[in-house]
């Protein structure tokens, strides 16, 4: 058989893209396991010979999956934290032990509680009584008092007024010195700043009791019943019950903050929001495991998941992807992007028996999935400036056909073909 030059391609061009073909498939199992073998058979033209060998394209199924280490976590968990500043006064727990929802796991010593709860009645107190003063401010003591200052003034300056104007007929008759006359106008003068002064306070003292500051104290009111309720509140949580049944775990910290927070024992300081311990409903397990930045975007919800472990037994349980995150876990040294993933599982009762909150598994998911694929080998690709192609024998004429080729998935036999091809189609290698 021969062919022209526009159908046989270069040698160095079909070296170089079989040697690109098969480090592609080499790269795909590095990361991925590839099911797919027995894809063609040969037909013609001895292994070695160096002659042209004919393959026919056989279907066969072919599945990727990718395999990831995971731990096994609760479905379901609870945080509980300190209620207020205080001490552990008892202790009645351990971690890893099992509770019953309402079991009371810690006890708060009250004292410092107490104090500011009573500090807290007293500021409500004498917010109570401004606001009942303010509402009959206008009747009240200091306003009488201020109204009694107008009054007196007023008394007193139409008084040396009076006087004033008779020591001036006396003056204008000879019978009193002027000097008399001009101390009795002074002192008049002086008794009418002392009524504006007193009328000034009488209107300051009135707007101590107008609506501004009616409001201001009724705000300070609502503040400190806040204040008495959360300190209430506070109080009658000194029991710290299981909000949930299920087992005891510790809180999830980072390491800075398990250095800084001490053991929880009789006398240990607690603050507030502290983190105290999870609580874990076993009664759902999920698998947990990070993906490369690289194979993240293959993964989506509802996807297939096998979970094998030694310590759970050998048979695989079955599982789907039922979380996907989109953010990245916080980056590690020499390591790339890492997105975490959650895997709800069945287990039987037996491996659910032997599971345990931080056992290691191993997840394979399956990512895709293919029963009747066309695969075919490296020495069978060819490339030119238009891409890749296949060397066909023509049925009628039993003489190659240059045929484009779409390209999948890399395997272990070969490179997935998506389009170009059909079964039993047969190809000329060399």
């Amino acid at each position: 058989m021969t062919s022209g030059p526009s159908d046989v391609p270069d040698r160095r061009t079909r070296l170089s893209w079989r040697r690109a073909a098969f480090l592609a498939a080499s790269a795909g199992v590095a990361a991925v396991a590839v099911v797919g073998s027995g894809v063609w058979s040969t037909v013609a033209g001895p292994a070695d010979s160096g002659q042209p060998r004919i393959v026919v394209v056989t279907a066969k199924p072919l599945v990727s999956r990718i395999s990831v280490v995971g731990l096994v976590e609760p479905g379901t968990t609870v945080n509980v934290v300190a209620p207020f500043d205080g001490s552990i006064k008892e202790k009645r727990f351990e971690y890893g032990g099992h509770v019953g929802h309402g079991a009371v796991l810690l006890v708060m010593d009250t004292a410092e509680l107490d104090v500011r709860l009573r500090e807290a009645q007293v500021g409500l107190l004498r917010a109570s009584r401004a606001v009942d003063e303010l509402k009959e401010w206008a009747a009240g003591a200091e306003v009488s008092r201020a109204r009694r200052g107008v009054a007196a003034a007023t008394l007193a300056l139409d008084d040396s007024r009076r006087k004033a104007a008779e020591t001036r007929l006396l003056l204008d008759q000879g019978i009193v010195p002027r000097m008399e006359w001009e101390t009795q106008v002074q002192q008049t003068a002086t008794l009418k700043i002392q009524l504006e002064a007193a009328e000034q306070e009488l209107k300051t003292v009135l707007d101590r009791g107008g609506q501004s500051h009616r409001e201001i104290a009724e705000l300070e009111l609502k503040n400190a019943q806040a204040r008495v309720a959360e300190y209430q509140e506070q109080r009658d949580r000194t029991a710290i019950e299981a909000p949930v049944s299920g087992i005891i775990l510790r809180p999830i910290q980072t390491p800075s903050s398990q250095a800084l927070q001490p053991p929880l024992d009789i006398g240990a300081r607690l603050s507030r929001g502290q983190s105290l311990f999870t609580i874990a409903d076993l009664e759902r397990l999920v698998v947990t495991a990070k993906v490369d930045e690289a194979d993240i975007n293959r993964l989506r919800v509802g996807q297939a998941v096998e979970v094998t472990g030694e310590s759970f037994g050998n048979a695989a349980i079955n599982g789907r992807i039922a979380h996907v995150s989109a953010q990245a876990l916080p980056p590690t040294s020499g390591q790339g992007a890492l997105f975490e993933i959650k895997v709800d599982i069945t287990p039987t009762d037996e491996q659910a028996q032997r599971m345990r909150v931080g056992m290691s598994s191993v997840v394979t998911i399956m990512v895709y999935e293919k029963p009747n694929a066309l695969v075919v080998s490296p020495e069978a690709l060819s490339k030119d400036g238009q891409g890749p192609f296949v060397m066909v024998l023509d049925p009628r004429t039993e003489q190659p056909r240059k045929t484009r080729v779409t390209l999948g998935r890399p395997t272990e036999d070969g490179v997935e073909v998506l389009d170009g091809l059909q079964e039993k189609d047969r190809l000329l290698v060399r």
